[in-house]
């Protein structure tokens, strides 16, 4: 079974709400329920949120919050919009990446968009791990050059020599080469 995600709904539509959780939670989304932009709001300063579902009251309004929600929030957005506000709705919001789908929803395509934001949730987070990854591999060669360097002033190696010398105390003492990086800049502190 895929990861579990959780899923902010906002929707006035206790009815809506009601019949669109019961789908999430069969495909291992944890839903929470906000009624309006207000409660919205405070819900995702409290949480943090996979993705956001926003059920577009009559006369619209949703597509500014969409892309506000998009811009501010780590997260997959999905707009469900009257069928004749949808063009404009999606002209709007497609350039934010923010899903658009339009009223009436059948359960069969509502299952479907649940779908599409969990993909869009791994894709997420598979980029978010990589990201973290790659932070990290800066930070090492940071702290690796640093070491080299503090071995250039203080024992006037050579860079060449410098770099040898952190490779093969890694080696012999198998320990990764930023902890012996780090263990020279203690030490020549």
């Amino acid at each position: 079974m895929s990861e579990a995600v959780k899923v902010l709904m906002i929707s006035a539509s206790e009815s809506f709400f009601e019949r669109t959780a019961a789908i999430m939670r069969d495909k291992n989304c944890f839903v929470t329920r906000a009624d309006g932009a207000v409660g919205a709001k405070f819900a995702l300063n409290a949480d943090v949120f996979d993705a956001v579902i926003i059920d577009c009251p009559h006369g619209g309004g949703g597509a500014a919050f969409a892309v506000d929600i998009a811009k501010t929030h780590v997260c997959a957005v999905l707009i469900i919009v009257k069928s004749e506000e949808y063009a404009a709705t999606y002209d709007k919001v497609s350039d934010h990446g923010v899903f658009v789908l339009k009223k009436p929803l059948s359960e069969s395509t509502f299952k479907t968009a649940v779908d599409w934001l969990k993909v869009a949730v791994a894709k997420q987070r598979t980029s978010e791990q990589k990201a973290v990854g790659l932070n990290e591999k800066v930070i090492e060669i940071k702290i690796i050059d640093r070491a080299k360097m503090t071995l250039m002033t203080v024992l006037k190696m050579t860079e060449a020599d410098a770099h040898r010398y952190i490779e093969k105390q890694a080696m012999d003492r198998c320990v990764t080469r930023r902890a012996v990086a780090e263990e020279i800049l203690q030490t020549y502190k």
